[in-house]
């Protein structure tokens, strides 16, 4: 397991706005607009976008994942548009992001407090959402991994589906997620590899046969 350091919203878009510049007034205003009133959607997907380097690089520990766990809720919840909802998520996700800055025994009893507030709303729902998609993520990466190596261009989606089956099985089983929260064979992950497959491997037909 490698360790991978989380970079917060903040420096995001610190970098994004003012990065090698002088700091200007102009700058530092537009800097401080963005981090007090931010794009959630935006923030969101930074979240998203900081686990999935964290499972690229082998460092998805307990805590990462409850980053991607608290993070999909606060999707689902800011799409209910509920108000209660979506600050009980979002205080929640903040926790999630304070433990990966600060991983101190207050911190994870503060993290345990507030998933113990998230499971109170629509908690099999959001639990089962979120799990889902947790898996829809990593067969999309392991894929996209698979096509990456595919040098002569013979790999089709079933071949794919057929290759990450396995993994999907132990990755399942690694974070103890029921197998009724995935395809039971697969065939039935066409549609979860299909939208990162390159053209030739959607195309119909067998896979071209190398020149000898």
């Amino acid at each position: 397991m490698n360790d991978f350091e989380y970079t917060s919203y903040r420096s995001k878009k610190h970098s994004e706005i003012v990065g090698d510049n002088k700091l200007t007034e102009a700058l530092f205003n537009e800097y401080l607009a963005a981090v007090k009133e931010p794009d959630l959607n935006e923030f969101l997907k930074h979240q998203r976008d900081q686990f999935i380097q964290a499972l690229d690089k082998d460092a998805a520990t307990p805590q990462w994942c409850n980053l991607w766990d608290f993070t999909k809720e606060a999707e689902y919840a800011l799409n209910t548009g509920n108000v209660n909802c979506i600050a009980t998520a979002f205080f929640a996700l903040g926790k999630a992001v304070k433990a990966l800055q600060h991983p101190d025994s207050n911190t994870m009893v503060e993290l345990y407090e507030a998933k113990v507030r998230t499971m109170n709303q629509d908690a099999p729902l959001i639990e089962r959402n979120s799990k889902n998609s947790f898996l829809k993520q990593c067969v999309g990466i392991m894929a996209t991994r698979i096509w990456e190596g595919d040098k002569k261009q013979t790999i089709k989606v079933t071949t794919a589906c057929e290759m990450v089956w396995p993994k999907l099985v132990d990755l399942a089983k690694e974070y103890k997620i029921p197998d009724d929260y995935y395809p039971d064979r697969a065939s039935g992950l066409k549609d979860w590899v299909r939208p990162v497959a390159p053209e030739y491997a959607r195309r119909s037909g067998r896979p071209k046969k190398e020149k000898k």
